[in-house]
């Protein structure tokens, strides 16, 4: 008999999916959570990261005690990307998706469903053998902000499990990239195109020598590279003085994507010298990578809860970033865990109601028997 209420379930996810919460406009999703906590009575409270992010809420704690004074950490974040507003959700073969206009939102709305059922089942039969705190977090899809500006001093857990990736159930991300942005200023210097050419510096020109240098794409199976913006010049008829470029680095392995920014950089450098200009170069680390092994505890748990209720887990990298990588950086053991969402990002985003009922299953088994 399955742990789950799929019908509660699903309610929630419609509910929540059906409401519009980009990033900085979570506020509806969170008075929905709330309200749904108050009526439950169970513990929580919302943290000021709002004030770093300009956002029109801070990130949600709810607290569920369990049979130890030990807890564990669930989350998944409130803001979805666009297009979001005005959707129409679908049902047809098990699947739930948009009418193909807008995003549906199972990222990562699928997650906070999920939760919710977690702390329903937990509240109405007896207590999980490690307590729940369950983190809502803001602003993921804009840089992982939420994690990034959460109130760490309210945090009570050593391990996390976050509910923000795909593919089948029973999948988790054990490797995830570290990430540095390079946003760069080329100078050059202004004059007429057609009467004075030779007295100016193209900052557009250098900006395409420098990225001929370049090695951008994948770089290597753990490595990519990418120039994403650029932007520069007023009118045809200036030689442009200013352009302006955002790029990325990323790998799996850290002297890797520090050895290949350094390289982005260089080329900057070398470009502007070459042609009589300057460059102003903003190199930071937008997250850090982790590296979780087979006896880590996250991934020995999520095994045998996966094992238990039948499903073969699976362990893979990924190129992408999530809130578990802000955990693991603040010394919280964190894996980011599969909900079945699937094209998200895209207005053929969707989900299996199987796969959603799947994980609610698999995270109450992870609780209920935590280190069993």
């Amino acid at each position: 008999m399955s742990n789950v209420d799929e019908e509660r379930l699903i309610k929630n996810f419609k509910n929540l999916v059906s409401i519009y919460s980009p990033s900085k406009k979570e506020g509806k999703v969170a008075e929905y959570i709330k309200d749904y906590a108050a009526k439950k009575h169970w513990d929580f409270t919302v943290d000021t990261a709002n004030k770093a992010t300009g956002g029109d809420t801070g990130n949600i704690i709810c607290w569920l005690p369990g049979i130890s004074d030990e807890y564990v950490l669930v989350s998944a974040h409130m803001d979805t990307v666009e297009p979001a507003a005005n959707k129409k959700i679908l049902i047809k073969d098990g699947i739930i998706r948009s009418d193909g206009t807008t995003i549906l939102g199972a990222d990562d709305e699928s997650g906070i469903a999920i939760m919710l059922e977690m702390l329903e089942y937990f509240s109405s039969h007896r207590k999980p053998k490690v307590g729940i705190e369950a983190v809502f977090s803001i602003s993921e899809e804009i840089g992982l902000l939420g994690a990034k500006n959460l109130d760490y001093s309210l945090i009570r857990s050593k391990y996390a499990y976050i509910l923000d990736s795909g593919g089948p159930i029973g999948t988790a991300i054990v490797k995830a990239p570290s990430h540095f942005n390079v946003d760069v200023k080329i100078h050059g210097i202004a004059s007429h195109a057609g009467a004075a050419p030779e007295k100016g510096v193209n900052a557009i020109k250098i900006a395409a020598d420098a990225i001929s240098r370049m090695k951008i794409g994948r770089i290597d199976e753990e490595t990519t590279a990418n120039v994403g913006i650029i932007q520069g010049g007023k009118a045809t008829n200036i030689v442009p003085d200013l352009c302006e470029i955002k790029g990325e680095v990323r790998s799996l392995t850290k002297s890797k994507v520090e050895r290949f920014t350094d390289e982005m950089i260089k080329c900057y450098k070398e470009a502007a010298s070459k042609n009589g200009g300057r460059v102003d170069v903003n190199k930071y680390m937008a997250y850090q990578g982790y590296t979780l092994l087979k006896d880590f505890m996250t991934v020995k748990e999520f095994t045998r809860a996966t094992k238990a209720i039948g499903l073969i887990p699976m362990f893979v990298s990924s190129g992408g970033g999530s809130d578990a990588n802000i955990y693991n950086q603040h010394g919280i053991e964190a894996i980011d865990v599969s909900t079945g969402m699937a094209d998200v990002h895209t207005t053929h985003e969707h989900i299996k109601i199987s796969d959603i009922v799947k994980l609610a299953e698999l995270m109450i088994e992870l609780y209920k028997n935590w280190k069993g």
